[in-house]
């Protein structure tokens, strides 16, 4: 065997001790009042506070995400004025794809034995010159004097695989 092949067969050998299989538990996530269980893979990115916003961003191992701001429920707007100014920032702060700010609609689920009363965004969004269709949910849960506004976005081709993931997540939450 020549040194160059070798040397490439130790190279694989490292980097494959380096390599950990994915981890395929549920992780816990308690923290300042917020609790929820995330799917494995799955991870919160962002947890910061600002003014009376606490503001989270939990990340899939695909391009799908989940957002949730929680606020004070005496200064928590309606869910359908929350939904409009969420939406306008969005298109605001995505320059570098074009999105349309589609249609809402009321969404109702089932959930640990109670009817949640969301809002369903439909929209597109210019990506490399195609038009590509999302879903963004967005649901009110209240917990002591706090509501949270939890937003769950995935495109149309992605959400039958993150759809479980969310369900965990809105299932779990908490507010203490």
């Amino acid at each position: 065997m020549s040194l160059k092949a070798l040397l490439f067969l130790s190279l694989i050998c490292l980097g494959l001790q380096g390599c950990k299989p994915a981890s395929t538990t549920p992780s816990a996530y308690d923290k300042d009042g917020v609790k929820l269980t995330l799917p494995a893979g799955w991870k919160v990115s962002q947890d910061s506070n600002a003014a009376a916003n606490r503001y989270l961003v939990i990340d899939t191992p695909g391009n799908a995400v989940m957002t949730i701001n929680v606020l004070d429920a005496a200064i928590a707007p309606p869910l359908k004025q929350f939904v409009d100014s969420y939406i306008e920032v969005a298109i605001k702060e995505t320059p570098v794809f074009t999105r349309t700010k589609g249609t809402i609609a009321p969404l109702d689920i089932e959930l640990n034995g109670s009817t949640i009363h969301a809002l369903r965004n439909e929209f597109a969004m210019e990506v490399a010159g195609a038009s590509v269709p999302f879903k963004q949910d967005f649901y009110p849960m209240a917990g002591g004097s706090r509501i949270a506004y939890l937003a769950t976005l995935a495109s149309n081709d992605e959400e039958a695989s993150v759809k479980g993931g969310f369900e965990q997540v809105l299932s779990t939450f908490s507010l203490r």
